[in-house]
């Protein structure tokens, strides 16, 4: 395995594409000797990003353990949502362990990937959409600062990992905008999950209202009986359903002896 930590070009030399001259036979001769390259100098790695003939140089160790971890995740989630764990949560939803599970997971495939770390920084604010309709601010924002302590440790790492490579402007300015974008984004999360809670209200205040209504618009207020409108329907509903049945229909009417006197009586 080639390691590319860092590449320096005389300031007299720069500009007329020494640089990329020499990226160009560094990985064609790691290609030569069938060795794969880990580009930790970001002249390198934006070099292959623009060049994606190289990709294949690159070892997919980290796709693949990046992908079995996710598959891990989904697996270990869907068993305790089968074995009815998850109804012990105040949440049986489960919706913050899963957005942390992400988060932190993410964090530790950007360690790991130093080349997709730019690209896969998008997928914090995601993670947080992912618990918009569920959270509440306070858990969205907390999941926030969780992003941004994991992406700030995952940083810390790479440097000590190699302090030679690593891009500390590039590092502060991650985190000066991550800093920015992710509890604004909790906050709006939170907007919008009470604007939610605010319509389901609303939505349940409709429709007792309209239950009511039913209510009364097939119910007899004195008796509480099914009144002549409810009669009318259920008559045309019996009757299409016969037709369409080719059945036979019939309708029974029974009426009350001096019915008048029980009336003036009892009311």
């Amino acid at each position: 395995t080639v390691a590319f930590t860092h590449t320096i070009v005389d300031p007299s030399f720069e500009g007329h594409g020494l640089g990329s001259t020499l990226a160009r036979g560094a990985l064609g001769a790691a290609r030569k000797a069938g060795s794969p390259v880990l580009p930790f100098c970001p002249f390198m790695r934006g070099f292959i990003e623009r060049n994606p003939d190289y990709l294949d140089l690159v070892p997919a160790e980290v796709a693949i353990n990046g992908t079995a971890g996710i598959v891990a995740l989904a697996v270990a989630f869907y068993a305790v949502f089968r074995s009815g764990l998850n109804l012990r949560f105040a949440d049986p939803s489960l919706t913050t362990e899963m957005a942390g599970s992400a988060i932190l997971f993410l964090a530790y495939v950007m360690y790991h990937a130093p080349t997709m770390r730019e690209a896969l920084t998008l997928f914090y604010p995601v993670a947080l959409l992912f618990g918009v309709l569920r959270l509440t601010a306070m858990r969205l924002t907390v999941l926030a600062f969780l992003a941004l302590a994991a992406h700030g440790t995952m940083l810390h790492l790479s440097y000590l990992r190699d302090p030679m490579w690593f891009d500390e402007d590039a590092a502060i300015t991650e985190m000066v905008v991550m800093m920015i974008v992710l509890p604004w984004s909790a906050v709006m999360g939170g907007y919008v999950n009470r604007l939610r809670l605010r319509l389901a209200d609303s939505n349940r205040i409709l429709r007792g209202a309209f239950d009511r209504i039913e209510q009364l618009a097939q119910h007899d207020e004195l008796t509480g009986t099914y009144n002549r409108r409810y009669l009318m329907d259920a008559l045309a509903r019996e009757r299409s359903r016969a037709e369409r049945l080719a059945a036979q229909f019939s309708v029974c009417l029974m009426d009350i002896d001096h019915f008048k006197a029980i009336n003036d009586t009892h009311g």
